[in-house]
């Protein structure tokens, strides 16, 4: 996951920094109304995660991490769970 700063004028992007994510595929990525958290979804581990996002726009610290079970009637294509999204 990167967080990056957006010039307002040129709309360049800078980047702030980074973190794992702490699944394989991260697919989507949604910022809290506030701003202040992001919560990823990565699909290959069937994982979420949220962090703290900082005043500055940087990400913080890990908050949470949870990995989901389960599997569906498909076993060749559901064998596992696969997060993708969060909201």
């Amino acid at each position: 996951v990167v967080a990056f700063a957006i010039d307002g004028k040129t709309g360049a992007f800078t980047k702030l920094n980074e973190d794992k994510s702490g699944g394989p595929g991260p697919c989507h990525i949604v910022i809290a109304p506030k701003g202040d958290v992001a919560a990823v979804a990565n699909y290959g581990g069937g994982s979420t995660c949220v962090f703290a996002v900082e005043p500055d726009g940087k990400l913080g610290k890990r908050l949470g991490f949870v990995h989901h079970k389960g599997s569906s009637v498909n076993k060749g294509r559901q064998a596992g769970p696969h997060a993708h999204c969060c909201a």
